[in-house]
Order: C-alpha cells, then structure tokens, then sequence
C-alpha cells in the first residue's frame, strides 16, 4: 500500500480562514455589500434569488459550524471563544483598534471568522503537530 504524502500548511490555514471570513464578511459587514443588505433591499422581483442564497449560507454555516463544533468540542470551543474575546479585547484596550460602531460591526464578525477558520483547521494542525497521519500511514504500510 502506497503512503500518501498528506501535508498540511499554512496554505491550507489561509484557505480555510478566507473561506470563513468569505462567509462571514459576505453575510454581514458594515460597507453595504453583503447578503443581508440585499436580502432587505425592497426589490420585490428578487425574492427566490434572495431564498436561493439565504439555503445556501444556511448550508454553508451548518457545515462550517458541525465540523468547527465536532473539531474542538464544548471545551475547546468555549476556550478558542474566550482567547479570541480576550486577544480582541486587548488590541481595543491598548489603541491598536478603535472603540467606535464601525470598528465594532468589524471586530465581531472578524472574531467569528477566526473561530471558524480556526475549527476548520484544528483536525489538521493537530495531525500536523502529532505527526499522526505519519503514523497512521506507516500503520497501513506494515498491515
């Protein structure tokens, strides 16, 4: 049996975060171009499009969401929560992010991006750092 060379790097992280604050961003963001600005346009000729897409994101979040949950669990979960409330917290404490209405219709979004992009990635990072699909690899090899 072949060992695949599976590795996982930084572009793969990347990947995963842009996908997330994609999502994120393109679902809500305070410049007037997102989902929901044209889900509550009054654009009467529009509304199966709008539905189409509005399925879709929900698809999209159901995705992103089981895997990052099923990733980290309820203890990792609530722990990459709070070090992403306290990292943000204290760039907006020490003046490196402006406490105003846009910031903040920035930051909360920005903050559930890196969730996400984080929990899609943990699997990986964590095979990475344990070297586990070596293992596994080299496991299958000698079966």
């Amino acid at each position: 049996m072949a060992i695949h060379d599976n590795h996982f790097t930084w572009h793969h992280i990347l990947a995963r975060f842009l996908f997330s604050a994609f999502l994120v961003f393109g679902t809500y963001n305070p410049f007037g171009f997102s989902f929901f600005d044209w889900a509550t346009s009054s654009d009467a000729n529009m509304i199966i499009p709008k539905i189409f897409v509005g399925l879709l994101l929900v698809m999209a979040y159901r995705l992103v969401l089981v895997s990052s949950f099923l990733a980290l669990g309820i203890t990792g979960s609530l722990l990459l929560a709070a070090t992403i409330i306290m990292l943000l917290a204290s760039l907006v404490q020490f003046g490196l992010i402006p406490l105003s209405v846009q910031a903040t219709q920035i930051i909360f979004p920005l903050g559930f991006a890196i969730f996400l992009g984080v929990g899609l990635s943990y699997s990986g990072i964590v095979q990475r750092v344990s070297r586990q699909t070596q293992a596994n690899a080299l496991r299958d090899s000698l079966l």
